[in-house]
């Protein structure tokens, strides 16, 4: 001790008495506690650090059937996944990859087998006093507003009064009151449905035109089915701003073989949309890979391939 006075009096430095400890056998410093041995966590920070971890999430609690239970799930074209919560604390998780017959469905669809899955999985009482308090519901009432439309919309009322009278046939039908094609509901192309049909199953994965098609194709039917999912696809900001492929992955780049002798590797190209001179709108330009030497030939529409050659 005196060795230190020394040092803090040769260098002209003070200490505050209120601040100092003397003759301790650890000093807590910044959360810390500095010992003869060497330095450790304060034990009173480990124990409060401690108590918060045990008694938060995400640690799970133990069920208490006394009080009711809450379910959250959602649901996605490749999982299942669902929390079972008490007082929003969780209690149990559970996850499960959607098998490929489901990844067509809708996200409705989706989100109610993985809440049945998900049920079934957590449950740990085999009684039947389990009440459901709240399902996830569509974003829209979709048959409320088609039936709506059915006193409305002046496509569906002439339909319907064909039907009426049987004189329109198979496939056409009335069924619970709503007009059917092949089994499917029918929405004329002039309904303020239609848009907002399609973004609900194309937004579901934006997964193109052609899984769009499949999933619309399977409950519902309207004329131009094809082409106006197609301008909607086009449309659609997301699929424009993030481009997916759906080929199989090119294999590696592998360069040309280099040509040994003139004319036995050429290069063939089409230069289209070009002013017309006397008739042709083309020229074909054939390349000399090893000579680089070229023809231009010009070309009309049509041409075909044997004409080319």
């Amino acid at each position: 001790m005196w060795a230190v006075f020394a040092k803090l009096q040769q260098h002209r430095l003070f200490v505050k008495r209120s601040k100092c400890a003397f003759g301790e056998h650890s000093i807590a410093y910044m959360g810390h506690a500095i010992f003869a041995a060497g330095v450790a966590m304060d034990p009173t920070k480990v124990q409060a650090a401690l108590k918060t971890a045990v008694t938060t999430a995400p640690v799970l609690a133990l069920s208490d059937f006394a009080r009711p239970f809450t379910v959250e799930c959602d649901a996605s074209t490749h999982g299942f996944r669902a929390v079972l919560l008490q007082d929003k604390h969780p209690i149990a998780y559970f996850s499960r990859p959607v098998v490929p017959r489901h990844r067509s469905l809708t996200a409705y669809e989706c989100e109610l087998i993985g809440l049945v899955h998900a049920i079934h999985a957590l449950s740990c009482r085999d009684t039947d006093d389990g009440v459901v308090l709240a399902i996830s519901a569509p974003r829209f009432n979709f048959i409320t507003c088609l039936r709506q439309a059915q006193a409305t919309d002046p496509a569906l009322v002439a339909i319907r009064d064909e039907l009426a009278v049987g004189s329109r046939a198979a496939p056409w039908s009335l069924t619970d009151g709503l007009v059917t094609y092949d089994g499917r509901l029918y929405v004329p192309p002039s309904s303020p449905l239609l848009p907002e049909i399609m973004a609900a199953v194309h937004e579901d994965g934006h997964e193109g035109v052609q899984c769009t098609l499949h999933r619309l194709h399977r409950d519902f039917h309207f004329p131009d089915m094809r082409r106006l999912v197609q301008d909607f696809v086009r449309a659609c900001a997301t699929c424009q701003r993030y481009k997916s492929e759906h080929l199989h992955p090119a294999g590696l780049l592998l360069p040309l073989p280099v040509p040994t002798a003139v004319w036995a590797d050429i290069g063939l190209d089409f230069m289209e949309a070009l002013p017309r001179v006397r008739g042709k709108s083309v020229i074909l330009t054939v390349v000399d890979r090893f000579s680089k030497y070229y023809h231009f030939i010009p070309l009309a529409h049509p041409y075909s391939a044997e004409s080319v050659a």
